[in-house]
């Protein structure tokens, strides 16, 4: 809700990434990123202070740049394989 203004439950963990495999990430800790995957309960979504815009996209019009050290591909990629077969495994890097 916080940055979002959508409140959500957690289904299930999509999948644990290396943070640090993103090439401009800065060395100077380990981070790891936890997606999951969640259904909506309520909430507008809205915009924050720290996000100019919040907009929802068909997939098939998803904007071709991401914030890099926030979603990359393969996390959509990943979500979206979760979502059609809720029975395919957990990802770790």
């Amino acid at each position: 809700v916080e940055e979002s203004g959508i409140e959500v439950n957690a289904e299930r963990l999509v999948g644990v990434y290396d943070a640090n495999r993103v090439e401009s990430a800065l060395p100077l800790f380990h981070a790891y990123k936890l997606v999951f995957l969640c259904k909506r309960i309520g909430g507008e979504l809205r915009s924050s202070e720290e996000t100019l815009e919040a907009r929802f996209f068909p997939l098939d019009e998803l904007p071709s740049r991401l914030s890099a050290f926030r979603t990359t591909p393969r996390h959509i990629i990943d979500a979206i394989e979760a979502r059609g077969a809720p029975g395919c495994e957990t990802k770790f890097d």
